[in-house]
């Protein structure tokens, strides 16, 4: 069932859907679930691992439970923060015959023929890792890949991406930024991040020093964030602005409810995945204490949940885009736990409730005006059963 987002307002809301990123969630912050063990980049929204190798993820969400070997910033092969946001992804470019990671996305849109297009992407050398390589590849394709192997893919043509001075992707401690120009043939759908060079051909440098573990003492693995693709402009300027601000959720599918006694038409009821937006529950800049004209707002909640006894929820916190982004995930979150705490102080038994923060990235009005800001300072509530 296609989601459906209830507004319980009269008030339109304006969404915005003009990316010029045509990568689809670059920035990884976009999950199916929160990673607990390696090898989780299945959890990636319009991500996959197109061979057998285990492409990791790693995400700062849930933040209630404690997954130490997958967290950022601090995980299990080391300790960096994400370009931007709470998550990024992780991949072996080097390691004992010929093993390969990779990752693989489905673009928003066909590249458009004759078209030139700026790729860039960030990349750090984990902490533990003993080799960096110099380039790291990415490859654009008609159609969809996957192969039933562990070992370097050969078979694709592919753009080694350097560092600006092209030398080897050696730091630790900061983000490398890798970029190049393609012009498009037409048609490529996917594309696909990883290195297509065997050991041998692979151009390599020992890096280890106190901090490379002993399994990884003749490997290379990288953080990668911050996948950008977007169209070079005629004045040589490119649209591929990666600068950490999300697009406001585009999506038309908005249902609006009078009122919530919703009893005589039960084809209003909420189902499973339904996404209903707390219009008039705001948050002053920097709070997470509801203010009281709040509470009709949440009366209504209350109402549809003593109504509908079997319906389970999950409250989602949301802010705009000023402050630190950690202190904001952090924020968000307490907005969360405001709600679910006003309906367990009414009665509503907490084992029908949940609570998450998603911090900024989430807008569903630009963040440019206050009038926006204040909009994404919001709560909403998904039904998950």
């Amino acid at each position: 069932m296609k989601k459906a987002f209830f507004i319980l307002s009269f008030l339109t809301i304006n969404i915005l859907g003009n990316a010029q990123n045509v990568v689809s969630n670059g920035n990884f912050e976009e999950s199916t679930c929160c990673p607990s063990v390696y090898s989780m980049f299945f959890c990636v929204q319009d991500w996959i691992a197109p061979t057998k190798g285990t492409t990791d993820y790693y995400s700062d969400c849930e933040l209630k439970h404690y997954s130490p070997i997958v967290k950022t910033p601090t995980n299990f092969f080391g300790h960096q923060k994400p370009v931007d946001g709470i998550a990024y992804a992780g991949l072996y470019t080097f390691y004992n015959e010929d093993y390969r990671e990779y990752m693989l996305n489905q673009l928003k849109a066909p590249l458009v023929a004759g078209e030139t297009y700026h790729i860039n992407f960030w990349v750090s050398l984990a902490d533990t890792a003993g080799v960096a390589v110099r380039s790291i590849g990415v490859a654009f394709l008609d159609s969809i890949y996957k192969k039933k192997q562990f070992t370097v893919i050969t078979d694709v043509d592919y753009l080694p991406m350097y560092n600006e001075d092209s030398s080897f992707l050696t730091s630790k401690k900061d983000w490398m930024q890798l970029s190049i120009d393609y012009e498009a043939k037409g048609g490529e759908t996917f594309f696909m991040i990883g290195n297509y060079q065997n050991n041998i051909e692979t151009d390599t440098l020992n890096v280890q020093d106190s901090n490379t573990a002993e399994y990884d003492f003749y490997d290379s693995y990288y953080y990668l964030d911050a996948v950008c693709i977007g169209l070079r402009k005629s004045d040589g300027t490119c649209s591929c602005i990666n600068d950490g601000e999300p697009v406001a959720i585009n999506d038309s599918n908005y249902l609006e409810l009078e009122t919530i006694q919703i009893r005589e038409n039960e084809a209003k009821r909420p189902e499973t995945g339904d996404i209903i937006i707390l219009k008039n529950v705001y948050f002053d800049f920097d709070k997470s204490t509801l203010k009281p004209d709040s509470e009709p707002e949440l009366v209504k909640l209350y109402d549809l949940l003593v109504e509908f006894p079997t319906l389970k929820i999950i409250i989602n916190g949301h802010t705009d885009n000023r402050g630190n982004n950690e202190y904001n995930m952090f924020l968000s979150e307490s907005r969360a736990l405001a709600v679910y705490a006003w309906l367990v102080n009414k009665g509503i038994k907490s084992s029908r409730l949940d609570f998450k923060g998603y911090g900024k990235y989430k807008p569903i009005e630009t963040n440019k005006t206050e009038k926006g800001r204040q909009v994404n300072r919001r709560v909403e509530f998904e039904v998950v059963e």
